[in-house]
């Protein structure tokens, strides 16, 4: 009875670190901003609520297989993990799968820097580009010190960032309750909204985030069981599709004049909220601050064991180098990187970007991922398992 309640508790702590890390980096500035729903589910009217948790659905589910395959093989970088699943095709794939993990880290971390200049500028009037240094500083910060500052801090961050936005949420919708109210009345839809395109973006807005899902395993040490992945699976699905939903609530009962905005939510607050409840500006600064920052750092620790392995090739093997040296020198350079990408805007970033990556990322990851389970490679590893037992 003991060892099964301890198993039971285990599998939710074990999991939800890691469900926070992806929380912090797919939703984080996009969620509080609002440029995500935006995007890809406030077009579609009330069909934008269904549509956020479905475009989470077939990406969680990929990612808990690939974490069962992580576990199994104690693949914790993402190069390893290609060996995997790719097989003899390794050496023809694995260059394009590291185009598109970077591509996915480089996109992701543009995003961030981005709305992280917009931030600081309006937080301390700065100039937007001071304003991105300084996120890409605070990132570097946390990715110096490792996989378990990434857990530790993902975990605190997610618990205040969903307080932070569900308070917002209420203060949002609540001017206008009865618009929101009447859009599911009658369940409208604007005309001009193309339910088939709306279904197909919001899956492949979910396979945007192949990149970072592949990513996560170096952050992925602790899972044990298949039950740590289901897990999983059910934490992502309810934690990242529940704040899409909520962001496109937000935004509904202002719909269509808010799809013209840069930063929605701030829109809404400026011009509905702050008037009657001017503290909740602060709110917003800090779910926005706390989004950003566990945004930044997991995007780039995504790729730290891949250069890693890659500067080992030119090191001497008998000399011990430091770590934490290593993650601040790949972090200076990356995020030099990201802020001449983040010129391209937010927007521009998350509709065309993100669009092209979660249709690459479906080819490079998914697809594989798919014939591995096929091809009973799994069960062939479980078997070796038992009998090792």
């Amino acid at each position: 009875m003991g060892n099964a309640v301890t198993e039971k508790h285990s599998s939710f702590k074990t999991a939800f670190p890691i469900a926070s890390a992806w929380f912090g980096a797919l939703v984080g500035p996009s969620m509080v901003s609002g440029v995500y729903a935006l995007v890809y589910f406030a077009p579609y009217g009330a069909w934008g609520v269904p549509l956020a948790f479905i475009a989470m659905v077939p990406i969680a589910i990929l990612a808990a297989m690939n974490m069962n395959v992580i576990r199994q093989h104690k693949t914790y970088d993402y190069s390893s993990f290609a060996m995997e699943i790719y097989g003899k095709a390794y050496k023809v794939l694995m260059p394009i799968y590291d185009f598109y993990v970077m591509l996915s880290m480089v996109l992701g971390g543009g995003a961030v820097i981005s709305m992280g200049g917009t931030f600081f500028a309006q937080l301390f009037g700065l100039p937007e580009i001071l304003g991105s240094l300084l996120m890409a500083a605070l990132s570097i910060v946390i990715v110096v010190w490792g996989a378990k500052m990434i857990r530790v801090t993902s975990t605190a961050m997610t618990i205040v960032l969903v307080v932070c936005f569900v308070t917002l949420f209420f203060y949002a919708v609540g001017s206008n309750m009865d618009t929101l109210g009447n859009i599911f009345a009658t369940w409208y839809v604007p005309d001009t909204a193309n339910l088939g395109n709306g279904l197909y973006r919001a899956i492949i807005i979910g396979f945007s985030n192949f990149g970072f899902v592949s990513g996560m395993c170096s952050i992925e040490q602790n899972v044990r069981t298949k039950k740590d992945c289901v897990v999983f699976c059910i934490i992502a699905i309810i934690l990242n599709g529940f704040a899409w939903a909520l962001t496109c609530l937000m935004l509904l009962p202002y719909c269509p004049d808010i799809l013209t905005q840069s930063v929605p939510v701030l829109y809404i607050l400026q011009q509905y909220v702050l008037s009657h409840s001017p503290a909740i500006y602060y709110v917003y600064m800090l779910a926005m601050f706390l989004a950003l920052l566990s945004s930044g750092a997991p995007q780039l620790f995504a790729i730290v064991p891949r250069i890693q392995k890659f500067m080992a090739k030119f090191r001497d093997p008998n000399k011990v180098y430091s770590e934490k040296k290593d993650n601040l020198i790949i972090g200076i350079a990356y995020f030099a990187f990201v802020i001449v990408v983040s010129l391209l805007g937010l927007i521009t970033i998350v509709s065309q970007g993100y669009t092209f990556g979660g249709q690459l990322g479906f080819c490079i990851v998914g697809i594989p991922v798919i014939i591995y389970y096929l091809r009973g490679k799994h069960k062939e590893k479980a078997k070796q398992e038992e009998q090792s037992n």
